[in-house]
């Protein structure tokens, strides 16, 4: 068995905090009704389906030894946490209830911790820890830089995610008590001095995105970014310009967030920066959303040249009357070829069958190529749509942050 891990008050000395860990024993003299009850007591942190241990009556309890050995596990930690605040002034404790669960940690008048878990739902398992200075949520923004998929919601929503794994408790409680104690021993500078470098980090790789043309960024398994990480990869190119155009887009929201922490923290100087790199990237973009439509307006000029062809026209308009009415979708491009070349035959009867095998193979291939174009056409759309989605967000940003910084 393992340990509970807590956090306790000095009866002494009430700003004085220490962690401590339990040995959960064995619990000896554990009765049949105590080891038949329900148990919130999640057997897998992280797998599906094992939140909790259901309640059983005695006859499977003695005809298994197994299910008594599972049940001695939750008993004995149930006893220890009651030990643990009978002996203590418990300020946090370690726990394995199962699904969506809320704690909230109060170190001190300005300290605060807000642990979220949700443990033994598979792919929904959940383990983070928000830190709370003075009521503002210590982010790590540099996360909205270093993750791929990382937005301003997944940013601010906690300061760490944890392991599912039941040790990580003890990390859990050591980041909480060296944060407490640097505040509390006025070693501030910790803080400020961790915040700053999230802010840094965020803020300069930014500016580097406005001059830069491919990046090394991680990708997340479940969206969670911290220890789920499953490769770093290198995007350049049209990729690379969706990954910026959006971040630096959506920088703004960030502002807000920023402008309330402490003083100490000289948030007017990285909201500062955030705006004028949005600016500068203003016409970057916009050059680049120029060339990109130079480069649809060919593609399309392509794609009209390649559809304008008699046979494909033809073709295009049995297919848009007959795909699913005759279940075309099921059989390949050569039945909707052979029953067009035959109505073909039917329309001009003058057409012989050598005619017709002469028009079969180079329509087959026009349908190919007017396929690939699209495919293409489709592509450069999308991109082309990707970048303006951006530069309308990023011009409303300006515009929002301009009018609130006037009034």
């Amino acid at each position: 068995m393992a340990y509970v891990y807590a956090i306790v008050r000095d009866p002494n000395n009430p700003k004085s905090l220490t962690k401590i860990q339990e040995w959960i024993k064995t619990p000896s003299d554990a009765s049949d009704y105590e080891l038949c009850k329900f148990f919130d007591y999640a057997t897998s942190l992280s797998n599906a389906f094992s939140s909790c241990i259901p309640a059983i009556n005695v006859e499977t309890l003695r005809k298994n030894s197994y299910i008594r050995q599972q049940r001695m596990e939750p008993l004995g930690m149930e006893r220890t946490i009651m030990d643990l605040r009978s002996k203590h002034d418990v300020v946090a404790i370690s726990h394995r209830f199962g699904g969506f669960t809320h704690f909230d940690w109060n170190f001190g008048e300005n300290i605060s911790f807000h642990i979220y878990t949700n443990f033994g739902y598979g792919s929904m398992s959940d383990f983070n820890s928000t830190f709370k200075y003075k009521d503002v949520i210590l982010a790590p923004y540099s996360y909205y830089v270093k993750y791929k998929n990382s937005d301003y919601a997944s940013v601010t929503r906690c300061t760490y995610c944890y392991e599912l794994e039941y040790s990580e408790w003890d990390k859990v409680m050591s980041d909480s008590l060296t944060f407490y104690n640097a505040v509390v021993n006025q070693d501030e500078h910790y803080v400020f001095f961790w915040l700053k470098s999230q802010l840094e980090e965020m803020v300069s790789t930014l500016e580097n995105f406005l001059t830069c043309s491919n990046y090394y960024i991680y990708d997340e398994w479940m969206n969670r970014p911290i220890g789920r990480i499953s490769s770093q990869t290198y995007i350049n190119g049209n990729d690379f310009w969706i990954i910026k155009s959006q971040k630096i887009a959506n920088s703004l929201e960030f502002v807000d967030n920023i402008k309330i922490l402490p003083i100490q923290i000289s948030s007017e100087q990285y909201i500062t920066r955030l705006i004028n790199l949005c600016i500068q990237f203003v016409p970057k973009l916009e050059d680049r959303i120029a060339e990109q439509q130079k480069i649809v307006d060919d593609i399309q000029e392509r794609y009209n040249k390649s559809c304008s062809d008699y046979d494909y026209q033809l073709y295009k308009r049995i297919y848009d009357k007959y795909y699913y009415k005759r279940f075309w979708y099921s059989k390949s491009k050569f039945h909707i070829c052979w029953f067009l070349l035959h109505m073909l035959k039917h329309k001009k009867s003058n057409y012989n069958v050598q005619e017709i095998r002469n028009h079969f193979l180079p329509l087959s291939k026009k349908i190919d190529e007017v396929k690939q174009i699209s495919l293409v056409l489709s592509d450069a759309y999308s991109f082309r749509n990707t970048l303006s989605a951006s530069l309308r967000t990023l011009n409303k940003r300006i515009k929002d942050f301009e009018q609130t910084k006037d009034k």
